[in-house]
């Protein structure tokens, strides 16, 4: 997210921080209901060190709520203002107190009467977890709210937007009239959702969130994504059919130097070569294979969609290092506890993918809150790791090494049960349970040896908080484990340097050490909106950079560095974009993982081996990250190109222990990478470069 600001940045974190709270093991609180609960509150108490951070989220949620409903919220608080009061609460918290009231005053005055409503469609059956009684949530001390009469709301007849669609297709939008187009948008996206249910397709809330963000922080680009919306629009009113999918790269080819003393080569497409993983039925026979002769030195590789690997035909063989397996796989679904044999989790693909890694979390992960109060399918205490134990152990079972994420955080929410959707906080208060509930956890899991600390902290936790949660978990566990590892909980806002403020406070608490693990920054391809020239590629191996240089500025320089999360999808809900497919993202997991490995990085994490659907309530990005097709999103279950693709390129890996990664100069369009393991096993990996880039196949209906 590069050059994002950090009102934009706030925004979309705090969607995204919505979504991972949804999918934790105990019961999750409507976000509406939270909104009226976090108003309800302003009324009653001052804003404090303790509340600041979940009421600065909600604030924002409030206006996005509003915002859907067609309300211009500048007309309350100008963006200015909303500006003015995050950078203040960062900068200067005690400041920042009565500005937040007066803010939710402001709303309050101008729009409290307004019912908000859901901008996610109906609840689906495949989300995990029901909200608690709106009864339950009322404040002790006041009675349940009366139903509020709702205001007139700015309304768009048919006219209006007929106009609108018309300067739209005349004239691209811009920062002066992208408020208003943006305004008119929804009021026709509401109209078409109530009958094609496509146009929830096409604009998802998600999509909805940026523009509100991008309103803030970035016109000029807001506008470009309300011209696209209106695109799609008209094109489902018109009845039209998708577009074609972007055509593959051209054909290429390359002379590959493979050095002196090399007469044969075997080079492998790592695509199968079906279009989709539901044609291919054997997996020894899905790849192309082929042996060329190279002279002097030289052989050609002929590129097109595909990564291909390049092996010099050799007789000598190697024993396979699991531990140096840079390949893991998550498995946060709750269904697991129950069914083993769920397409879900991971630890049924183990033997087949040739997968010596698991990672467990949000659900399956150590959760404290869980461990005290417990949750829906889970039991607290001594009997809900007893439950966690069962499910380790059967990963364990398997070959797997078991990496599970402990999630520290104390809930801002007077129900500790709700989890809330405001940021969490560790104090000096809760490190005496907090201990108690590891030890407990060392006693029941004596085979856990790697311990990550949350996932991406920089939108959950105050630095200093953090780092007291990371420290006190390091010297609970070295206590009684000294070879457990400890793992960092990763980033998704590269721009703001929280790991230097973790490390600053970490110093202050005089913590020698803290981890032994760094997660950087988590590249999920699409998902992440940055600006500047960089290409995704380039953005992972600077953030790794700038990893290293921090981690050795801090005593840190001997710390490996994992990505703890990362994928990309293989389609989307919108019909008329088709820039993605089965066959690009399984060209991804090779780029990526080669690109990441070859910039330092020892282990990569991809984020779920099966779709979700309709991830946390709403349409969603990794409703398509899976490896294997989930026939809630359309189809039959079957494994993606990927799972295939994943499988090959482990296996390529298992012989190559520790490799050292030479970039190979080649020319443009093409890159090029050669690992060179201990044991003298070679291994060449090429692709077009544009098989990074995310094309944009849309035609212009202006």
């Amino acid at each position: 997210m590069q050059g994002v600001k950090p009102l934009l940045y706030l925004v979309l974190s705090a969607f995204i921080s919505i979504f991972i709270f949804l999918n934790f093991a105990y019961a999750m609180e409507d976000l509406i209901t939270v909104v009226k609960k976090v108003r309800a509150d302003v009324k009653n108490t001052a804003t404090n060190a303790s509340n600041l951070n979940e009421r600065l989220v909600i604030f924002f949620q409030w206006q996005r709520l509003l915002f859907e409903k067609g309300i211009d919220v500048s007309k309350s608080v100008t963006k200015e203002q909303a500006m003015k009061i995050e950078e203040t609460a960062r900068a200067n918290p005690p400041q920042a107190f009565k500005m937040i009231d007066k803010a939710y005053a402001a709303l309050e005055q101008t729009f409290g009467k307004v019912e908000l409503t859901a901008p996610t469609g109906e609840p689906t059956q495949d989300r995990q977890f029901s909200p608690p009684s709106n009864a339950a949530l009322q404040p002790a001390n006041q009675p349940p709210d009366p139903p509020a009469a709702q205001p007139p709301l700015p309304q768009f007849d048919a006219q209006t937007i007929r106009v609108v669609r018309s300067e739209v297709k005349a004239s691209p939008t811009n920062e002066q009239n992208v408020q208003h187009r943006a305004s008119v948008l929804l009021g026709w996206a509401a109209a078409l959702k109530a009958t094609n249910p496509d146009a929830q397709r096409i604009f998802p809330a998600e999509t909805s969130t940026l523009i509100r963000a991008y309103i803030n922080e970035d016109p000029a680009k807001a506008a470009k994504i309300v011209d696209r919306v209106f695109a799609d629009f008209e094109r489902l009113q018109q009845g039209a059919k998708p577009p074609a999918a972007k055509s593959a790269p051209n054909s290429n080819t390359v002379a590959l130097s493979v050095g002196t003393g090399i007469d044969k080569v075997k080079i492998t497409e790592g695509i199968p070569t079906a279009q989709s993983g539901h044609i291919v039925t054997d997996y020894a026979t899905a790849f192309k294979t082929y042996i060329a002769d190279a002279k002097n030195g030289l052989v050609t590789v002929e590129l097109t969609d595909a990564p291909v690997y390049v092996e010099p035909v050799s007789d000598a063989r190697c024993v396979p290092n699991p531990n140096e397996s840079p390949f893991v796989l998550i498995s946060p679904e709750i269904e697991a506890l129950s069914d083993r044999n769920s397409e879900k989790y991971v630890g049924r693909y183990a033997q087949q993918l040739g997968l010596k890694w698991i990672r467990f979390l949000g659900a399956t992960g150590l959760n404290y809150m869980v461990y005290k109060f417990g949750g829906r399918d889970f039991s607290s205490g001594g009997a809900y790791l007893g439950q966690l134990g069962a499910l380790y152990g059967d990963a364990a079972s398997k070959g797997l090494t078991v990496i599970t994420t402990i999630h520290p955080g104390v809930s801002t929410a007077p129900n500790p049960q709700s989890g809330g959707l405001g940021r969490l906080t560790f104090t000096e208060k809760d490190v005496k349970d907090y201990t108690d509930f590891l030890r407990a956890a060392l006693n029941k899991l004596p085979k856990v040896r790697y311990f990550f600390v949350e996932t991406e902290a920089d939108y959950k936790f105050d630095p200093r908080d953090y780092a007291l949660a990371l420290f006190t978990t390091y010297k609970t566990i070295k206590a009684t484990c000294p070879d457990c590892k400890i793992i960092t909980a990763g980033y998704v806002n590269p721009e703001r340097p929280y790991y230097k403020e973790v490390l600053d406070n970490l110093a202050s608490m005089n913590a020698q050490r803290a981890f032994d693990i760094f997660d950087m920054w988590h590249p999920f391809g699409t998902l992440n909106v940055y600006k500047g020239p960089d290409t995704e590629p380039e953005k992972l191996k600077n953030e790794f950079d700038t990893s290293a240089k921090l981690l050795k500025a801090y005593g840190y320089g001997d710390v490996p560095i994992w990505i703890g999360e990362t994928s990309l999808p293989s389609g989307s809900h919108n019909p008329y974009e088709t820039a993605f497919s089965e066959r690009r993202q399984a060209a991804d997991v090779i780029s990526r993982y080669i690109t990441a490995i070859s910039a330092g990085v020892k282990k990569v994490i991809w984020t779920n081996i099966y779709d979700h659907n309709k991830f946390a309530g709403d349409f969603s990005y990794f409703d398509y990250t899976g490896f294997i097709n989930n026939p809630k999103n359309g189809g039959a279950s079957f494994k993606k190109l990927s799972y295939y693709t994943y499988m090959m390129l482990a296996e390529k890996f298992k012989c190559l222990d520790t490799p050292v990664i030479t970039p190979l100069a080649l020319k443009n369009g093409i890159k090029g990478y050669k690992l060179q393991g201990k044991n003298t096993q070679t291994l060449y990996v090429l692709w077009q470069d544009a098989l990074w880039q995310t094309p944009d196949n849309r035609q212009d209906t202006r």
